[in-house]
């Protein structure tokens, strides 16, 4: 669909110009602004007001024709293509009007009630069009639709029913998505998921602001009592371990040679120093699988079906050493001066080796509705 554009800044590029040469190459509205604009700098220039009298009247002849022979056509668009050129017409009239040089040539004709009518056609053929798209049943069909109404209310604002046709519509073309996430808990542990759904009913939350896909959760379902669905959404967790311990314990000897051991009568006396290492590390492994599918909710087929992995690896080291300090680097000093600290809790572990996991999923949900 063409859209009017009324281009001022050829006019301004070009104010040296009479328009002659736009109207040798039959470029009627582009001549006529050009010589519009040259008699807003120079109201008595001659050549400009002879490009205005032989212009205009073939612009407005040139889009009058145009709007005729659109009129026959049998294009469902066809009133917004007339409305266009009415709006290209009321845009020379316009600039003809703020010129006082310009208007001392010929008196400009306004297409108002023309412009107006053509509005009123268009907005009628929108409605009329998204009203049988929508009786298509699809959703393909409905999304049309949609636009089609978004249309008519812009051709004519708060026409009859539209602004219900386009909730109508919008339902329709929508994938309606139920999410069904399955808690995981563990008394003994203190473990909860809840942290995990939350995260992704954000995401879904925000990713629903695209305008054809909405998800909802199982409470929210039944609060609002919808039972009709197109696909749903399963995500559970098939396995996971939290907190698996492991301590390493490694006794090593460290020796250094030239090390300055005394003086003697202000003379240093250089020797071997020794020392025995003993470090600790203690790693605690936590790991999880969650299965995500997707669901025909009207043929109970799957859509696509992952497994999704993530794991998260706690450490903590520190050491102890009997001897000569000399003879260790500075790192392993470092690493005697800390201490056991004790690990973070459960929980807190299960939600950090989630974090690779809700990336995935998020990537999952991204691609599969990125069409939608």
């Amino acid at each position: 669909m063409k859209k009017f554009v009324f281009i001022l800044f050829v006019a301004i590029i070009s104010a040296c110009s009479s328009g002659k040469k736009s109207l040798q190459k039959g470029n009627y509205n582009e001549a006529v602004l050009k010589s519009v604009n040259r008699l807003r700098a120079d109201p008595k220039n001659k050549n400009a007001k002879q490009t205005l009298r032989q212009a205009y009247p073939m612009a407005l002849n040139y889009e009058l024709k145009n709007i005729n022979d659109v009129k026959l056509s049998s294009d469902v668009y066809k009133w917004e293509k007339v409305l266009d050129s009415y709006r290209n017409l009321d845009g020379l009239y316009d600039e003809i009007n703020r010129s006082p040089g310009a208007l001392s040539v010929l008196k400009p004709r306004n297409f108002v009630l023309e412009k107006e009518e053509a509005k009123q056609k268009s907005g009628e053929a929108r409605y009329a069009l998204g009203e049988k798209k929508l009786l298509e049943g699809t959703k393909v069909a409905a999304k049309k639709a949609y636009f089609d109404f978004i249309a008519a209310d812009s051709f004519i604002p708060g026409m009859r029913d539209v602004k219900s046709k386009i909730t109508e519509a919008k339902d329709a073309a929508t994938i309606h998505v139920l999410v069904d996430q399955i808690p995981v808990s563990s008394i003994a542990f203190g473990l909860s998921n809840e942290f995990f759904q939350n995260k992704i009913s954000e995401f879904l939350l925000e990713f629903s602001t695209r305008e054809f896909v909405e998800f909802y959760s199982v409470s929210e379902a039944k609060k609002i009592k919808r039972k009709d669905f197109d696909q749903e959404i399963i995500i559970r967790f098939d396995d996971f371990v939290v907190g698996q311990t492991y301590m390493k314990e490694l006794v090593e000897d460290f020796s250094r040679d030239s090390v300055i051991l005394k003086k003697d009568g202000g003379k240093p006396i250089y020797g071997t120093v020794k020392a025995k290492l003993i470090s600790f590390t203690k790693t605690i492994n936590s790991s999880g699988l969650l299965d995500f599918k997707i669901i025909n909710s009207k043929t109970n087929a799957i859509q696509t079906q992952e497994k999704f992995p993530g794991t998260f690896v706690w450490r903590n080291q520190w050491a102890t050493y009997r001897g000569d300090d000399r003879a260790l680097s500075d790192e392993q000093i470092n690493l005697t001066e800390q201490l056991e600290i004790p690990p973070p809790a459960p929980q807190a572990l299960f939600i950090e080796f989630t974090k690779p996991i809700f990336d995935q999923l998020k990537s999952k949900i991204r691609n599969f509705y990125s069409n939608y």
